[in-house]
């Protein structure tokens, strides 16, 4: 049995769930939506064991032999966020998914991916060692609160571009003077700012030991979000 979970409005998810129905594979789909139906019960010994109880069915977690997760924080569910901090609901959330993400590190099965192999994207400033490490040439990087630096930084390399040092999506975007009018936003949101590099880009997804990669021409500053600049995308 293979274990989605997440919920199916994102794509990635969604094309796996439907790839996986089209070859007739057994799917446990847990939809983050209704993380407030869900019950989990684990067990540790020799081995982990757990049972899980979702829309008034059972499933014995030991005949899960890959996962596929991709959930969101469970506090960004309409229903969790109205309960508010502290109600049951809350706490019921927060529990199941620190329940799930335990299960997940310590089971045998193949699961893409564990908590604690995509903890580096927590980071980026460590993700960007981490590739340095690895032969690959980054741009020129600049971490700053300080407006000062920016403006050195930017005078040095002419084209910037900036993101959050985060975790969380943020949209890349080209550094221009309307931006300079806010740096005193920086001394309450450390940025990290990027020598701003011309060219195609290209994405590359490991699985196993095979590469997958895709070439992508696009003018946009970032072109995940090319639509918002609309411009177009070829890959």
């Amino acid at each position: 049995m293979i274990l989605l979970w997440g919920a199916l409005t994102d794509t990635p998810l969604r094309m796996v769930h439907d790839q996986l129905c089209a070859q007739h594979a057994r799917v446990l789909l847990l939809d983050h939506r209704t993380l407030l139906d869900t019950e989990l019960d684990i067990s540790i010994d020799a081995g982990v064991h757990g049972r899980i109880r979702m829309a008034g069915e059972e499933w014995d977690l030991e005949e899960v032999t890959a996962a596929y997760i991709r959930p969101p924080d469970p506090r960004s569910e309409p229903t969790v966020r109205q309960a508010g901090e502290g109600s049951l609901v809350w706490q019921h959330a927060l529990a199941l998914d620190d329940a799930l993400n335990g299960w997940f590190e310590l089971t045998d099965a193949l699961v893409v991916h564990r908590g604690s192999a995509m903890a580096a994207n927590n980071c980026k400033p460590l993700q960007a060692m981490q590739i340095r490490s690895f032969g690959f040439e980054t741009p020129d990087t600049l971490i700053a609160t300080d407006a000062a630096a920016v403006q050195a930084f930017w005078a040095e390399h002419g084209a910037v571009i900036y993101k959050s040092i985060s975790g969380v999506r943020s949209i890349v975007a080209r550094l221009t003077e309307a931006h300079m009018q806010r740096m005193d936003d920086l001394g309450w949101c450390p940025t990290q700012f990027q020598q701003y590099i011309p060219g195609v880009d290209y994405r590359v997804h490991v699985v196993g030991e095979k590469a997958f990669a895709c070439r992508i021409e696009c003018e946009a500053d970032d072109y995940r979000y090319a639509s918002r600049q609309e411009l177009p995308i070829a890959i």
